[in-house]
């Protein structure tokens, strides 16, 4: 049982990387396609200056914010898969005393 639990959680974290992956790439796809159309936006260059600015900046920090969601979730699914598997070898010994 414990082996099918990290089985699970070894699947559930690939997943969720290809997942983080993807927001990362779209994050930085569509910032670029902002950052070339930030001039369109309005007619005042220092609106589109401070708008190409913010835009630069959350792409900057995008990576910061995709890796650090990303740990959390994974710690979260590593302590989730260790308490599954702890609770299930309790029960199997529980089982085994009857």
């Amino acid at each position: 049982m414990k082996k099918l639990v990290w089985s699970i959680a070894v699947v559930v974290i690939l997943l969720w990387s290809l997942l983080s992956v993807g927001a990362y790439v779209l994050l930085w796809v569509f910032g670029d396609a902002l950052l070339q159309s930030s001039v369109w936006v309005s007619a005042h260059p220092e609106v589109s200056r401070w708008m190409t600015w913010g835009l630069d900046l959350a792409q900057d920090f995008g990576l910061v914010i995709v890796a650090a969601v990303w740990a959390l979730v994974t710690v979260g699914i590593v302590a989730a898969a260790w308490v599954i598997g702890r609770g299930s070898a309790a029960a199997n010994r529980v089982m085994q005393s009857r």
